[in-house]
């Protein structure tokens, strides 16, 4: 509210004196809301740098919470050149021998040359062959050309497993057809069942696309090679079932050249993940550190989430995940430390002996992912279903952010609130003033009128001067 005239009457600065009632009302409340807000949002924050590692740490522990993770195989050639090979956890251990003699082929013939891709060969009929399976195609005058019979050939190339294709070269250009899949069994032959020129056996017209004055650029063929000298045929370059779990992609013959071929435990993998896991559950420690750091010099300076139950409940479940024991098999591992990972006493934090780690991978591998992955008890599993109960969106952490961002609302409510007390507490001010103000000037107003009339009064015994 403006406040110009007032005080004219009396003289007094009614509006600096307004002001500053307003302000010793307001400055204080303010202060307060403004202290609560800071300190309201910075739990916010916290609760979401909490969130965002209790995410990265959940989604390392991915990794190791189911069993089947522990038991990847790792597969290497001793050439990748010659071959290169996979596995799944069903392979067993082992090295095997290889030996390619022969890579299997794609059955491909080859036109006599045409002028060009537009040339016209002619029309009727175009049979292909593939053991007992027929397929024919009805070549037109409008699709007679090299190039027509290309496209015409490749529309339904997925079902039939023939391809064609125009290769121009040094003497011309060629249509090539072939089949899609390697092997004996997709070798195919070319016949015209008809020709538009009447002869079906000439070299002329569509004729010239007969198996007869083709040319085979490449015979079909099965790819043969060796295992520990046992010799295995397909039809693929990949070798899916000699060894069970094992596919082996063949690349280049190395006849009596055999290559070693090795499956073992993928330990690198777990090792991985078991390090990314104290990683990860590390800066975990150092989050919730931070969170609940104490300064008692400089209040200030210590963590926004101090004496926070939230925070103080999943540290202790936390801690309580690590050092639980897991039931195994006899014999087995059952705790963290006979892994080699021991929690340091001063820091809370997760220790790693690498020596101890890869030791108890050599001697219990499986025990291993038993004690991360094992139904309802594996350390992975009770962290991921911990850490699930704390984030998400129907998860605590979440809940309590919603509490505070509702008292977030309410100071801005406040905030409202006391502004309108403000502004009524104004308005009343100054009515109230400018009242007292009118009075001041009437009473002026009559103190000068009463002075001027005692002023014109005759002085006592005047007379007698």
């Amino acid at each position: 509210m403006s406040i110009s005239s007032a005080g004219s009457g009396s003289g007094i600065d009614i509006s600096g004196l307004i002001e500053d009632l307003l302000a010793a009302e307001g400055q204080a409340k303010t202060a307060k809301y403004d202290s609560e807000e800071a300190k309201t949002l910075a739990k916010i924050t916290g609760f979401g740098t909490l969130n965002s590692a209790l995410s990265e740490l959940q989604t390392k522990i991915s990794s190791l919470k189911d069993v089947g993770d522990f038991q990847n195989r790792k597969a290497t050639s001793q050439d990748n050149e010659v071959f290169t090979v996979i596995a799944d956890s069903s392979a067993s251990q082992g090295n095997y021998s290889v030996e390619i003699s022969q890579l299997a082929e794609n059955h491909k013939v080859s036109s006599p040359d045409f002028a060009n891709a537009n040339a016209i060969v002619g029309t009727g009929n175009l049979k292909f062959t593939i053991g007992t399976v027929e397929h024919s195609f009805n070549i037109t005058s409008d699709i007679q050309t090299l190039s027509g019979i290309k496209d015409k050939v490749n529309e339904v190339s997925g079902t039939t497993g023939i391809s064609a294709t125009i290769v121009n070269t040094d003497t011309g250009t060629r249509i090539m057809f072939a089949a899609t899949e390697p092997g004996i069994d997709n070798i195919f032959t070319v016949s015209v069942v008809t020709d538009g020129d009447g002869n079906d056996t000439d070299n002329a017209g569509l004729s010239q696309l007969d198996s007869t004055y083709m040319t085979t650029t490449q015979s079909g063929l099965d790819s043969i090679v060796k295992i520990d000298g046992a010799t295995i045929t397909s039809s693929s370059n990949t070798i899916e079932d000699a060894i069970d779990g094992v596919t082996i992609d063949l690349l280049k013959t190395n006849v009596a050249d055999a290559k070693s071929l090795t499956v073992s435990l993928d330990k690198a993998s777990v090792r991985s993940n078991i390090e990314g896991f104290v990683d990860n559950y590390n800066a975990i420690v150092e989050t919730i550190s931070s969170l609940n750091k104490v300064d008692p010099d400089n209040t200030d300076n210590s963590g926004v989430l101090v004496g926070d139950s939230v925070l103080r409940s999943f540290d202790l479940q936390l801690r309580r995940v690590l050092t639980d024991s897991v039931d195994t098999v006899a014999g087995g591992i059952s705790s963290l430390a006979e892994i080699g990972v021991t929690t340091d006493r001063n820091t809370g934090k997760l220790q790693l002996n690498a020596s101890k780690l890869n030791t108890a991978l050599d001697q219990n591998f499986d025990n291993v992912g038993l004690l991360f992955a094992k139904s309802d008890e594996g350390i992975a599993i009770k962290l991921d279903d911990l850490i699930s109960r704390y984030i998400g969106a129907s998860g605590i952490i979440n809940s309590k952010t919603e509490g505070l961002n509702s008292s977030i609302n309410l100071i801005t409510e406040q905030r409202e609130q006391l502004e309108r007390n403000l502004q009524s507490m104004e308005s009343r001010l100054l009515t109230q003033f400018i009242a007292m103000d009118t009075i001041i000037a009437q009473l002026q107003s009559t103190s000068s009128f009463l002075s001027q009339q005692l002023s014109n009064l005759p002085e006592p015994l005047s007379y007698k001067k």
